[in-house]
């Protein structure tokens, strides 16, 4: 028995059975009505189980042939057959027991049509046992009347009290199938934005990819833009250091009078020489300039950083200033707090950044006052620095301080400047953590304001599990002995620095503010260094790739909780040493520099070669070295053949010599020197517009290992996250936000 439907999306909750079950029950019924006539053959019941087979096959056929043209009324037939057949064998027999039967019609009305069907039923059997008499003049006796419609009605209510509760079930579960379909519709909406989510990020995903890929080669242009960059600057500065070398040479060579000629120079020359004399120092500091800010921009600018006595950078800035503004006849004021504490920062750096502003304020003011004030305001410190010169105009306010900005305007050309002091000044101030700008009115004056950190950047919290060691035991304030870590120390990352170069060192001070380093020049300070305080690795410097190993094996064997990463960055100046040379001295090179290459040898020195390729160079040199010892003797040469030819022959007491040859450079003579026993020993200095100092630190290799070894779970890691950290771009420092 089924007890529920769908359909149309419709739970139909009724007690409803196949169709094809009474036909077919009929069928088996009229069957043995059949075999009982057949045993009762000689018997007077004979005939009445082949009348009762035989209708009973007349209403089974009956509902076999309407199942197929009117289902419906079939089962109108199939459930009135059953009172039909009944009727009949009271007719045949007499006997009104077997009309209890008839409720049969009441169960087959309900499971073939409806609960209401099976009341229908149930009256009409009634209502037709009260017309019986009339109609087939049949007699039943009242109780069997009475108790055929008793069967019935309890039949039909019997259908009706399993029917209720299947009912109620059934509108229950046709709540449920709404809000299925409901849920069902809502999941496939979801699914569809889901889809049409997975598109689109597919979609994303070939952009990235896309992106990457180009991201990926401006990237590698971008890189070849930088090296690009950083040789054209060399080049750049090298190609302008020796002709400034030249004039600025042989002009202080004529104003101080030791030109050779024997002749005074005139006062209107004198003047007119001072001017180019100026002007080409003035060129020589733009070109320092335009390193400065190339390695700025490039990262490679080292911030030296410790408590600085801001007051006494700023008097001694406006005393170097001060004697051009008293020339002007401009007044020059300085107001500085009583109590004005240290400031945590480059004293070099932030003395070039005041001087920038003063000298500035100096040439454009003609008269009134320049004044320097310092004021201490929210943990920062507030240099302001104004002047009563013309001002600067609404729309240069804005440029001001781009690279060359200053230029732009015809009355900054007339006084003169590089364009680049402010540029760099901010850039200085920025590297500190603080930020710079300007406020200014046209024929009132400008400000040029700048703030600083006092104290260190703040930290993230501490993390105490730097301070704790297994070996630590308690100790009374007054008995401790060990040193005591702040906790803007305690929040930074530590690093143990062997380093006996100091190359290394001089290159991480740039992350001061985010790591600590202790740096130490022995293994035993850095055992030392690590017992005293826990640290997150342990970096070795070598100045060779070959004298890494040693160290790093060294510290690992001691040191085996903590990693140790060792490299080798050989000093800028490593490179000329290693070569054999005694001395770097960077062009343009003043007479006192050349007399202090004198000095090096240790023995006295009489005879000097010189090896340049340009004529120009070798006189000037030759001029500047007899102005200050006219009993020397000089000798030249502008090929490197022709400076090892005369070594040997000669045997100077000193060789000059420069990088940049025609036929080899200065470091494959250098080479030459050192393979020849009879001119080895020749103190040799090289004289050059390359400054080592432009070129990155580069170390050709990096270790790293643990304890006794690394296992093959951490080289494998290693491998996952170098290659990455490798191809990544290199950190830089990163001030607070002003």
């Amino acid at each position: 028995m089924r007890t529920m439907h769908a359909s149309s999306s419709r739970i139909r909750s009724d007690l409803q059975v196949s169709t094809w079950l009474v036909p077919a029950t009929l069928t088996v019924v009229s069957i043995g009505l059949n075999a009982a006539a057949q045993l009762h053959r000689v018997q007077a019941r004979w005939s009445l189980f082949m009348d009762l087979a035989f209708w009973t096959l007349v209403v089974a056929t009956v509902c076999w042939g309407m199942l197929v043209w009117r289902p419906r009324l079939a089962r109108w037939v199939a459930a009135v057959a059953p009172t039909v057949v009944l009727l009949a064998a009271f007719k045949l027999t007499g006997r009104s027991d077997v009309l209890l039967l008839s409720s049969t019609s009441v169960l087959l009305a309900a499971g073939l049509v409806s609960v209401g069907a099976a009341f229908v039923v149930a009256a009409s059997v009634s209502l037709g046992f009260t017309l019986l008499p009339t109609l087939w003049g049949a007699f039943i006796d009242p109780a069997s009347a009475v108790l055929t419609v008793c069967a019935v009605w309890s039949a039909a209510l019997v259908v009706a009290a399993i029917y209720h509760p299947i009912r109620e079930e059934g509108e229950r579960l046709q709540d449920y199938l709404e809000r299925a379909e409901a849920w069902l519709g809502e999941a496939r909406d979801r699914k569809q934005e889901l889809e049409q989510a997975l598109a689109d990020l597919a979609h994303a995903n070939r952009q990235l990819a896309q992106a990457n890929e180009r991201l990926g080669l401006l990237r590698a242009r971008a890189e070849d833009a930088e090296q690009a960059k950083t040789s054209f600057v060399a080049k750049v500065s090298h190609e302008f250091r020796t002709p400034l070398n030249m004039i600025i040479g042989l002009v202080g060579l004529l104003l101080d009078g030791t030109h050779g000629h024997g002749e005074a120079v005139p006062a209107r020359v004198a003047e007119d020489l001072s001017v180019v004399y100026r002007n080409c120092e003035h060129l020589a500091g733009m070109i320092s300039d335009v390193l400065d800010l190339s390695q700025s921009e490039a990262g490679r600018l080292t911030l030296q950083k410790g408590g600085v006595d801001l007051g006494d950078v700023v008097t001694t800035a406006a005393a170097v200033v001060r004697p051009l503004l008293e020339k002007k006849g401009v007044a020059l004021l300085v107001s500085l707090p009583e109590a004005l504490p240290e400031v945590y920062c480059d004293r070099t750096r932030i003395r070039q950044v005041i001087l920038n502003l003063l000298s500035n304020a100096a040439r454009f003011t003609t008269e009134g006052v320049v004044s320097v004030d310092v004021m201490v305001k929210d943990e920062r410190v507030l240099v302001e620095v104004s002047d009563t010169g013309p001002g600067i105009e609404a729309e240069d306010i804005e440029r001001v301080f781009e690279p060359f900005g200053g230029t732009q305007r015809e009355m900054w050309r007339e006084h003169g400047g590089s364009g680049l002091g402010l540029s760099i000044s901010r850039e200085f101030v920025r590297l500190h953590g603080g930020r710079m700008w300007v406020e200014s009115e046209p024929s009132l004056g400008s400000s040029f304001f700048f703030d600083l950190p006092i104290s260190r950047i703040a930290q993230p919290p501490v993390q105490t599990w730097r301070a704790i060691r297994s070996e630590w035991v308690w100790k009374e304030p007054a008995f401790r002995t060990d040193r005591t870590v702040s906790a803007a120390d305690l929040s930074r990352p530590r690093f143990v620095v062997l380093d006996e170069s100091g190359e290394l060192a001089r290159e991480f001070a740039r992350f001061s503010e985010q790591i600590e380093f202790a740096v130490v020049s022995t293994t035993e300070h850095a055992l030392d260094a690590l017992r005293d305080q826990p640290a997150h690795a342990v970096v070795v410097n070598a100045p060779a790739p070959d004298s890494v190993w040693p160290l790093v094996d060294a510290i690992g064997s001691d040191a085996t909780q903590t990693p140790v990463i060792g490299c080798a960055m050989s000093r800028r100046l490593a490179r000329a040493l290693e070569a054999g040379a005694a001395g770097y001295v960077i062009k343009p090179v003043l007479p006192a520099d050349l007399e202090a290459t004198l000095e090096i040898p240790d023995s006295p020195v009489r005879r000097v070669l010189l090896v340049d390729d340009e004529v120009g160079v070798l006189q000037l040199f030759t001029r500047m070295l007899l102005s200050r010892r006219s009993n020397l003797e000089i000798l030249t040469a502008s090929h490197g053949v022709e400076a090892l030819q005369r070594m040997v022959v000669d045997s100077p007491d000193l060789v000059l010599l420069d990088i940049y040859l025609p036929d080899m450079d200065g470091w494959q003579v250098l080479e030459r020197k050192l393979a020849d026993e009879r001119i080895r020993a020749i103190p040799t200095v090289i004289v050059s517009a390359q400054d080592p100092s432009e070129q990155p630190s580069m170390s050709p290799m990096v270790v790293a290992t643990m304890g006794g070894g690394l296992s093959l779970n951490q080289v494998l890691r290693c491998s996952l996250e170098l290659p990455g950290l490798l191809s990544r771009p290199a950190p830089s420092p990163s001030p607070a936000p002003g």
